[in-house]
């Protein structure tokens, strides 16, 4: 072998220059990796810092004419059970059968961030327990045992603008806790930023918001899955018997 390459200095040479040319390809390709990973980065820091945000209002310090959406949502527990077909069947709590025993208040969250937001969604913080949809579905979602965790809107809701949520609950339903979370508010700002709040609605607070994915919104409140996992759940409960 080394007197094959010693009688072939002229190819050694260009193998030489061959390893050099794509070890120098590989090279630049792992610093243009780099540099493009650093500046997409720096870019969505950037983005955010401009990002849309949600702030709660007391009802005094809101003027009418702010109030550009106005969203009316039942809020409560429910519970499931797998029937004959293993499919899920959804129970609400019986005092939900009679709509007067519902109360309800409302909450204003302004937009007070550097974006206007695309579209949002408000949304049960633990779909494992509660449900949220849309006042004017009521009847049909506790009579048809429908579910929902979250109720969305695409209308555009620019700076300074205000939404009123109107949220209807039993009071025998202890779905608003003063210790934790009990909504969350998902949102998409024109900058694209995607966004998650975490709402306190007895304590009139909301937090700061944090980045999240598409996938991380849409799984949160994907029917689908939330009730896979109760089949899950209860299947195992009833092995354990």
């Amino acid at each position: 072998m080394l007197d094959f390459l010693n009688n072939n200095a002229g190819l050694v040479a260009i193998l030489g220059v061959i390893v050099g040319w794509v070890l120098n390809m590989i090279s630049d390709h792992i610093k243009y990796s780099r540099s493009k990973k650093e500046e997409e980065e720096k870019e969505q820091r950037e983005r955010f810092k401009n990002k849309a945000r949600f702030a709660m209002r007391s009802k005094f310090d809101v003027h009418e004419e702010q109030i550009k959406q106005k969203i009316s949502v039942v809020l409560c527990s429910y519970n499931a059970k797998i029937d004959s077909s293993d499919h899920i069947e959804v129970e609400y709590p019986k005092e939900l059968l009679d709509f007067s025993n519902m109360r309800h208040e409302h909450f204003y969250f302004e937009n007070i961030g550097k974006s206007d937001i695309y579209n949002f969604e408000f949304s049960v913080e633990n779909p494992k327990y509660n449900a949220m949809f849309k006042r004017d579905l009521y009847t049909k979602f506790i009579e048809e045992g429908l579910i929902s965790f979250g109720v969305s809107s695409d209308r555009m809701l620019r700076k300074g603008d205000i939404i009123r949520l109107t949220i209807y609950y039993s009071e025998s339903d202890p779905v608003m806790n003063i210790f934790s979370a009990s909504l969350i508010v998902f949102y998409r700002d024109e900058l694209n930023n995607i966004c998650e709040q975490a709402i306190f609605p007895e304590q009139n607070n909301i937090y700061e918001p944090t980045s999240i994915s598409y996938r991380d919104w849409h799984e949160h409140i994907n029917v689908n899955k939330n009730l896979n996992l109760w089949i899950e759940r209860l299947k195992k409960k009833n092995e354990r018997q």
